[in-house]
């Protein structure tokens, strides 16, 4: 049975003149040779953009996650003031047995701040851009085993899975370890597909590749080494059913590829190896080894224990918007297809039959399944990241079987005498089809009806069918398969674009990092009041030598040499800093820079700006922008917010956000009194009578206002569009210890300016 040509052949048909064509082209059809020439690198530009969208933009956006991403920053930072980049250390230069894995995490995040500075952008980038680089390297493999089509499918759906979104962009190791990992196993097939000196250089990549992955997360490099190992012992075997001299040729190829592969791995990390147990000796092994494989392996004694099926409702999640088991199907349809050319040589020139480099895909998979879901009894979320590409190759099988069936009927493969091969094509087309369109459903479904969907896609499968029955099948087949293959991914994208992320709340301490590591303070106080009670944050955030203030004690009493002094408890805007001091406000936080004996803000202070002696008028007023903010509410510019200023939610339009803070203040200690908070605020529903937010004020823990505000309020609409001041009264008796106000987000689009308190007269 005939194959069809591949992508390469059919690039160099469509370049050369028809027979007996004359004079210069038309400009639409040099147009076309054109695209044609440049369509994989065309192609690889459209991937890169849209996967540097989906993992690159606002990487410093979602608040910092103290496990595993204040780890990297903690040990980067450290290595960064200290200079010792062998291992990590404690603060105190003494190699830590907190972390568990050599020092690759720690050498790239360091490199990153030391480019950009501290912030968690540059914390984040490195992983990202290795999420990023194995999307590339699923192109470029892609495109190696069945061309363009399975190559864009296969790198975008990893691009834009749940598992890619999730912690591809953010400081977490599995990315950039199976990075490593499938930049190996693509370069170990790119040298089966060589020889000479050209089949060294692939293979010393390979083995490149394979010593990052043991710097990165050491013994679990295995599930690399494995399907190199599988694969060259199935190329040996094969081997000895051949005659002279073709045996020893294929048996000297196989072992010169698994000499370097393995080979380089080995004497980099053994050299890392007897380098840092030369300084650190036994401690190291108890980490390394002890901790990180032994008890990983058994569970940590029931803390991260693996339940039964615990793996598979990640990938459920992960694997979004397909379902996962039909990335195993599309793996078991691409061992099918290998097997059936088992016995085809792997490039033109190959004299001997050595298996098609491809079998390392699922071999890879295997391995993972092996590792993650039987050797070790121990599973964290962010492990099933091993076992994402390749399943995403396995879908990316299915939903590039239109393009292949096409190719085929194009071939003029479909005649009876080919029927079976036909037939398994169509099959497997018929599942990508239906693949595609689930993926579709659930990527668009808050824009789109997802049963009208279904019931479009139906039709159109119907007319196709029918006009193929009216002859022309040839053209038809191949325009629908690249149109509906196209329109689908693109859809899925445009899902992603449109659908709204869930960074989650400001961080206000990250926006402080980048302010002091850009002026060069590296003595921080932190308060308590600001929660950050690690010394994983403590370092992330501030580096090596922050400490924290001790229990009760004020500001102004850190010690000498203290450059700033961080803390949650927010000045009022009327609050003017003493000489010798700066404040630098970001949304929750402020860090007072300058000597910390001059520093007067506290509660003490607050009390006094509100206390009865103030006078009538005192007020203290906290702009919407200064304080903490959660979910979608964003800043945005408002020329008629006080500051110019404001937070903002504005929902995507057909979505519907779930109830949360917009604003709120931190915890205030008041003296006793009788209050009034005068909320600045606007907001729009587009005409519907609904609640839009409530404000809320907590008197000593308890809910002591609730006032819920309706779009329409008043008559015509009135109070929607322009900012209002909402009056809400509120008492403090002299036990309660706080008052913290919220304004929360309910519907339509809310904009908060401002919120004052001011002391009302009369008796407590």
């Amino acid at each position: 049975m005939s194959e069809p040509p591949t992508d390469a052949t059919r690039n160099e048909a469509a370049e050369q003149p028809a027979a007996g064509e004359r004079g210069p082209a038309a400009p639409s059809a040099r147009l076309l040779t054109a695209l044609t020439r440049w369509r994989s690198p065309i192609l690889f530009a459209v991937v890169t953009i849209v996967a540097g969208y989906a993992l690159l933009g606002s990487l410093g956006a979602a608040p910092l996650r103290i496990f595993d991403e204040a780890l990297y920053g903690k040990f980067a930072r450290h290595a960064l003031a200290s200079g010792n980049y062998l291992y990590a250390i404690e603060r105190t230069g003494e190699f830590t047995r907190q972390f568990s894995k050599p020092p690759l995490s720690v050498w790239v995040v360091a490199a990153s701040m030391k480019l950009l500075g501290a912030s968690l952008a540059s914390l984040r980038l490195p992983f990202a851009l290795a999420t990023l680089g194995t999307v590339w390297v699923c192109f470029a493999w892609g495109r190696r085993i069945a061309g363009d089509g399975f190559a864009v499918t296969w790198a975008l759906t990893l691009a834009l899975s749940g598992a890619a979104l999730r912690w591809g962009r953010t400081a977490c190791i599995e990315p950039l370890f199976i990075f490593w990992i499938l930049l190996a196993l693509w370069a170990h097939g790119g040298a089966v597909l060589r020889r000479g000196r050209r089949a060294t250089g692939w293979s010393a990549l390979a083995g490149l590749g394979l010593a990052l992955a043991f710097l990165t997360k050491q013994l679990a490099v295995g599930i690399g080494v494995l399907p190199i190992l599988i694969y060259e012992g199935v190329t040996l075997r094969r081997a000895g059913a051949l005659a002279e001299p073709e045996r020893a040729s294929v048996r000297r190829r196989a072992l010169t590829r698994l000499a370097w592969s393995l080979g380089v791995p080995a004497a980099l990390g053994g050299a890392w190896v007897a380098r840092a147990a030369a300084e650190v000796g036994a401690p190291l092994f108890q980490v390394m080894v002890g901790k990180s494989v032994v008890k990983r392996i058994g569970g940590f004694r029931g803390g991260h224990a693996r339940t039964l099926n615990e793996v598979g409702e990640i990938l459920t999640d992960v694997m979004s918007p397909f379902p996962w088991v039909l990335g195993f199907v599309g793996l078991l349809l691409l061992c099918i297809h290998l097997w059936s050319r088992r016995d085809r040589a792997p490039t033109a020139d190959a004299a001997a039959p050595e298996p098609d480099s491809a079998w390392l895909l699922p071999l890879f998979l295997l391995a993972s399944v092996l590792l993650y879901e039987n050797v070790t009894r121990s599973v964290l979320p962010w492990y099933v990241y091993a076992l994402v590409p390749a399943l995403a190759g396995g879908v990316a099988w299915l939903l590039s079987a239109p393009l292949r069936l096409a190719a085929r009927v194009d071939h003029g493969s479909s005649d009876m005498s080919e029927w079976s091969g036909f037939s398994a094509t169509a099959g497997a087309a018929t599942l990508g089809a239906a693949t595609l369109l689930i993926g579709v459903s659930a990527s668009v479904g808050h824009l789109i009806s997802q049963v009208n969907l279904v019931v479009a896609a139906a039709g159109l499968g119907l007319w196709l069918w029918w006009r193929a029955r009216e002859g022309g099948r040839a053209s038809l087949v191949r325009r629908a398969a690249l149109g509906f293959v196209a329109t689908g991914v693109a859809v899925i994208a445009l899902g992603f674009v449109t659908h709204p992320k869930r960074d989650g709340a400001d961080d206000p301490y990250a926006a402080l990092m980048e302010v002091l590591d850009d002026r060069g303070i590296t003595r921080v106080m932190v308060s308590r009041d600001a929660k950050l009670d690690s010394r994983l944050l403590l370092s992330t955030y501030f580096g090596m030598r922050t400490l924290q203030l001790p229990a009760g004690a004020r500001l102004s009493e850190a010690p000498e040499g203290t450059e700033a002094v961080v803390t949650a408890q927010i000045p009022p805007s009327e609050y003017a800093a003493p000489s010798g001091v700066e404040i630098v406000r970001a949304p929750g936080a402020v860090a007072l820079v300058g000597e910390p004996a001059r520093v007067t803000w506290g509660d003490d202070a607050l009390a006094a700006m509100l206390s009865a002696a103030a006078g009538p008028g005192a007020r203290a007023t906290f702009e919407a922008e200064h304080l903490s903010g959660g979910e979608f509410a964003r800043l945005v510019h408002d020329p008629a917010a006080s500051g110019g200023v404001a937070r903002a939610v504005i929902p995507t339009r057909g979505r519907e956000l779930e109830s949360f803070p917009i604003t709120r203040t931190p915890r205030l200690s008041l003296p006793a009194g009788r209050y009034t908070a005068r909320l600045r605020v606007r907001w729009d529903c587009g005409g519907m009578r609904v609640p839009a937010f409530e404000a809320r004020i907590f008197v000593g823990g308890k809910k002591q206002v609730g006032e819920l505000i309706h779009c329409g309020r008043g008559a015509e609409g009135e109070g929607e569009g322009e900012y209002q001041e909402l009056e809400l009264e509120f008492r403090v008796r002299q036990k309660d210890k706080f008052v913290l106000l919220a304004l929360v987000y309910l519907q339509g689009s809310v904009w908060h300016d401002s919120v004052a308190l001011a002391r009302r007269p009369g008796k407590t």
